[in-house]
């Protein structure tokens, strides 16, 4: 699954370029509106703009990459690290995400 999220940050990182190199004019036109729905779900400013939307979706799949490229090193008997119980701790905060997850290694089950 961590792999299918990586796939959507490509792609979503690709839309932003593509976006930003002026291949998208409907999502640069200053009538086109973000849609309400993503507006509320990703809890953005009513004046935001699709690179603001596209910026927040590709984040969104990030942190998903994340924990499931972490799930996935793990073995049946580990503890979920990103139960609040187990974050805390471990002094560790979602923030503290990076790139393909944590490895089993590193959290010190």
């Amino acid at each position: 699954m961590g792999y299918l999220e990586e796939e959507a940050v490509i792609t979503y990182t690709r839309c932003l370029a593509d976006l930003n190199a002026g291949l998208l004019p409907a999502w640069t036109s200053p009538e086109f509106k973000v849609p309400d729905i993503a507006i509320d779900y990703w809890h953005l400013p009513d004046n935001c703009t699709m690179e603001d939307l596209l910026l927040a979706v590709r984040a969104d799949e990030a942190g998903h990459r994340h924990v499931n490229h972490t799930l996935a090193s793990l073995e049946a008997r580990d503890k979920n690290p990103f139960t609040p119980e187990e974050m805390a701790r471990h002094g560790r905060k979602q923030s503290d995400a990076r790139g393909l997850g944590w490895d089993r290694d590193s959290l010190k089950l």
